[in-house]
């Protein structure tokens, strides 16, 4: 496919030259790195939305059973979202080794990182908001 004549002499880019490289390859490249991220952007917009409205619930006083059940559904979205991280560097590295230019495409790994810090936090405050809860509840009993 016109791969065979790349160069192993790695540039500046991050990439290797662009020798012979069919631009047909290219093409379908940069474009799996387009779909890729465009994947990883949504499920990372979403998280933060509704890591958004849980965090305003939490700093309000107004956390419910279905807020826990948002923080674990939440969770399970961001697990999806850091394999769809995995995913994109994958597809990031085989653009790369075929020529494409791939050195201002976004590194996602501090935005996943951060999600997960905020949705930790709020995790750890609704279990203890929700602890102090039942032991006076049960301490009213």
């Amino acid at each position: 496919m016109g791969l065979e004549n790349i160069s192993d002499n790695s540039n500046e880019g991050g990439g290797r030259e662009k020798e012979n490289v069919d631009p047909e390859v290219i093409a379908w490249h940069e474009q799996e790195v387009n779909k890729s991220k465009h994947q990883l952007e949504e499920i990372c917009e979403r998280i933060r939305k509704k890591l958004a409205e849980i965090e305003k619930s939490i700093a309000s006083n107004e956390i419910t059973h279905d807020t826990w059940e948002e923080i674990r559904d939440l969770l399970r979205t961001l697990e999806t979202a850091e394999f769809q991280k995995g995913s994109y560097e994958q597809v990031l590295r085989a653009a790369s080794e075929a020529g494409v230019d791939v050195s201002n495409q976004e590194d996602f790994s501090t935005l996943v990182s951060e999600l997960r810090e905020r949705l930790t936090k709020c995790n750890e405050k609704v279990f203890t908001t929700q602890d102090i809860t039942k032991m006076k509840k049960y301490q009213t009993d």
